[in-house]
């Protein structure tokens, strides 16, 4: 995701980047670990719920995602 964030600052774009994680953007278990640094400040987690992925339950949110929102958009 880093190369990605570089690569659309490099064209001059200022935009709010939204970055995802594994598991068609389920899992973002480890964001804060992996969160690409960017220079605008202008990036969100992306989080994309479906039923069918890993991350579905209303107490898998709460461990997981609600970390993550607590410290990024």
């Amino acid at each position: 995701m880093q190369d990605l964030v570089d690569g659309i600052r490099a064209t001059g774009a200022k935009n709010v980047i939204m970055a995802g994680g594994p598991a068609y953007s389920n899992d973002v278990g480890q964001w804060a670990a992996y969160r690409p640094t960017d220079p605008a400040g202008n990036l969100a987690a992306a989080y994309h719920v479906c039923n069918f992925n890993t991350c579905s339950s209303e107490s898998c949110r709460n461990s997981t995602l609600a970390p993550v929102a607590a410290q990024s958009p």
